[in-house]
């Protein structure tokens, strides 16, 4: 995963 995603619980790193 590791994508870039603001309010996204599914991915392995959670940008915000």
């Amino acid at each position: 995963a590791s994508q870039m995603n603001g309010r996204n619980l599914t991915v392995d790193y959670i940008i915000e």
